[in-house]
């Protein structure tokens, strides 16, 4: 008979092993950004929201955003509040890379909250228009005769 202490051991170790086996099976690299899906990407924003989660909500801005100050922002004014989907509308007008998500959540006072969140996908991986992307320093145009 085992002890408690091997069954924990070998638990740990298949949930371990599961864990692995999902990040090499999505090729992902780095689970912790973006999203899968679009649905998947306001799933993981509710969340991070909820759990007040700086991190994950970061995570979801796109490569090269500098989206600190707008996440603190929308923490600040929607986290924790325990929002959950009443409806949702995910449309593509502008290509497959671009999306919209018209939200309305609820939350758990009972008011509701409306957003439109943008989405646009990167390297196969969905993200929500969050932050502003430094744009390389350009340099001013001459305006004297050579």
């Amino acid at each position: 008979m085992r002890s408690r202490a091997t069954r924990r051991l070998a638990l740990a170790s298949a949930a371990a092993l599961v864990g692995v086996l999902a990040t090499a099976c999505t090729g992902d690299p780095d689970p912790k950004t973006g999203a899968g899906s679009e649905r998947a990407a306001v799933d993981t924003y509710l969340t991070a929201l909820n759990a007040r989660d700086a991190t994950v909500l970061s995570g979801l801005a796109p490569p090269g955003n500098d989206a600190q100050a707008e996440v603190a922002e929308r923490i600040g004014r929607l986290g924790g509040r325990e929002l959950k989907i009443g409806q949702l509308d995910l449309k593509h007008e502008f290509g497959p890379d671009v999306a919209s998500a018209h939200l309305t959540a609820r939350a758990q006072d009972g008011t509701t909250h409306n957003e439109i969140l943008g989405l646009t996908r990167t390297d196969g991986r969905w993200y929500i228009t969050m932050g502003q992307n430094p744009a390389p320093h350009k340099t001013p145009a001459e305006t004297k005769r050579p």
